[in-house]
């Protein structure tokens, strides 16, 4: 009888290895790790320096759950401020940057700037190029459309147009920066336009899905959506 106990007893414990083995558990991590959140910034340096062979710093928090199921931080090259990038890591072992993301931002940036430039009534442009965490370790040779399409990336773009238009100049305005987006440019992307601090026109993209097309009219319904938006925005 006692063998049998024996027996399920070790059958319980391979059971157990099994599973927590396949919830992707990391020998490297222990649970202690993340008792604290100084604990948690000291694993993410040092995985991070493992990766990549460089000294990183911790930039700010992003957001941080003591149980370590959601763990975010901007993190930066150490005496490098202008290589800003975001890391992830969690209890259950899992470790996620886009570190590999920063020799491709600034050509990015710089690319999607120079086609909404071209529009004469664009007076100001900001530009935001986002890439997902990813655990791999991505190449630096790819060509930029090749690094966005295996990897997701988009753009978050703001642009402030010439004031005192009347709608249909502004539907205009807008219909000629959305051709040249399509025209010019292949990623997803969340576009904001502002005239005088006043948002006319917002609305996401993802050319790969929905590949959509837009015309005066339907941009003319959705500033009118966006008025009532700013009303309700302003009476609060």
């Amino acid at each position: 009888m006692a063998k049998i106990k024996n027996k399920k007893f070790i059958l319980f414990l391979s059971l157990l290895s099994i599973m927590l083995g396949g919830c992707g558990v990391s020998k490297n991590i222990k649970s202690d790790d993340f008792s604290t959140k100084e604990k948690v910034q000291k694993v993410l340096l040092a995985k991070l320096k493992e990766k990549y062979d460089e000294v990183f710093q911790i930039k700010g928090r992003e957001i941080y759950e003591t149980s370590g199921l959601v763990t975010y931080y901007s993190c930066e090259v150490k005496d490098s401020k202008e290589k800003v990038f975001s890391a992830y890591i969690n209890n259950r072992g899992e470790f996620k940057d886009n570190y590999f993301a920063v020799p491709y931002r600034d050509e990015a940036i710089k690319n999607i700037s120079s086609i909404l430039n071209q529009n004469p009534h664009v007076k100001n442009v900001s530009v935001d190029f986002k890439t997902p965490t990813s655990s791999k370790k991505m190449s630096e040779t790819l060509s930029l459309s090749k690094f966005i399409s295996e990897t997701g990336s988009d753009y978050n773009m703001k642009v402030d147009v010439d004031e005192q238009k009347s709608d249909e100049d502004y539907a205009t305005i807008i219909l000629n920066i959305l051709n040249l987006l399509y025209e010019k440019q292949t990623a997803g992307f969340t576009i904001r336009i502002t005239s005088c601090r006043t948002i006319l026109y917002e609305d996401t993209y993802n050319l790969e899905y929905d590949n959509k097309r837009t015309d005066i009219t339907t941009i003319l319904e959705t500033m009118e959506s966006q008025k009532v938006e700013n009303s309700l925005v302003d009476s609060n």
